[in-house]
This record gives structure tokens, sequence and C-alpha cells, in this order.
């Protein structure tokens, strides 16, 4: 049962990017979700990014906490991000960050899917 409500949670996290993205005009390039924080790549063509990464945290924390009969933050305190535009050099950087980080989720999840969420 707790897989299954974990699950749910996840692709309900993801339809609200979906619509945050939608509604503040972001590109989202790569979205990781670990187990007490998640790593995301967006474009905002406007400046749009603390109103929607408010909204998405919000949304996202109050339903959660509704449904399981919790309070307080559910995330951890975001990292800074990076502005203004970016060279080829850096867009490839970040490429393999985030290839990084899917690929040590990919091997946690093959040694102990318990681990994910630890």
């Amino acid at each position: 049962m707790e897989d299954e409500d974990e699950d749910e949670d996840r692709g309900r996290l993801l339809a609200l990017l979906g619509k945050v993205a939608e509604d503040f005009n972001w590109r989202c390039y790569a979205f990781v979700l670990m187990g007490n924080h998640y790593h995301l790549r967006a474009e905002t063509p406007e400046t749009t990014l603390s109103r929607g990464m408010r909204q998405l945290n919000a949304v996202c924390t109050l339903g959660f906490n509704r449904r399981h009969g919790r309070v307080g933050y559910l995330f951890q305190a975001a990292a800074p991000g990076v502005r203004g535009r970016r060279d080829g050099e850096t867009l490839q950087r970040e490429d393999r960050v985030f290839a990084r980080k899917a690929e040590a989720v990919r091997k946690r999840l093959r040694s102990s899917p318990s681990k994910i969420t630890e």
C-alpha cells in the first residue's frame, strides 16, 4: 500500500509540475525526484521562477500533508538557481550533472529499492 501511495504522490507532483510549467511559461528540460528533494532544470523566458516555484512547492506540500495527515515542509530548502544566459559549454556541464544524478538514483534502485526513500 505504501508503494502505491508513493507512486500516486510522485504522479501528482509530476502533473503539478506540468501545470506550473504551462501556467508560468517554463521550458522544463530535466527533473529528478529524490527521497527528500528534487532537481529541476528549466528555462524561464519571463521572470516567473520565484512565483512558479512557490506555487509548485506550496500546492504539492499542502496536498501531501492533507492526504497523509502531516504538517510542515515537504522538501528541503531550495538551492539557488542559475540566472542569465548560459553558453553551450555550461549547458553541457549541467546535462552531465543531471545525468550523473539520474544514474545514481537508478543504481540505488537496482541495489535496494527501499534505499531510495531514505
